[in-house]
């Protein structure tokens, strides 16, 4: 028999870790001849749209760098739209795919143990 408590306890955390994923900003940066141009931290729940001839991403997945011709844009929820056209762009995030993993993982694990 399942105790409903322990199961709602349990539905209730894997939402917050899901939330603060899906909430977690990125920081964009157009850099040109090694200079950053701009910068901005936009939430999670924008699109982004980019492009480059070459794209290169860290082991963690937390940086992605677009470079040669570089275009960027960021679609808001409110359907304004920012673009960006640099040698090199980087998104950065703050939270890589290992450590969402992780958690997700230790979270089903301790639901098996309760």
């Amino acid at each position: 028999m399942i105790n409903f408590s322990r199961s709602l306890v349990l539905s209730f955390l894997v939402l917050s870790a899901a939330a603060s994923a899906e909430t977690c900003p990125k920081i964009i940066s157009a850099i040109s001849q090694g200079k950053t141009l701009a910068q901005i931290e936009v939430p999670a729940n924008v699109k982004i749209d980019v492009s480059g001839e070459k794209q290169t991403v860290n082991t963690d997945r937390t940086v992605m760098l677009f470079e040669g011709d570089s275009r960027l844009a960021v679609t808001f929820a409110s359907g304004e739209t920012m673009k960006m056209q640099s040698d090199v762009i980087k998104i950065k995030s703050c939270i890589s795919d290992k450590i969402l993993r992780k958690n997700r993982s230790t979270l089903s694990l301790s639901a098996t143990q309760t």
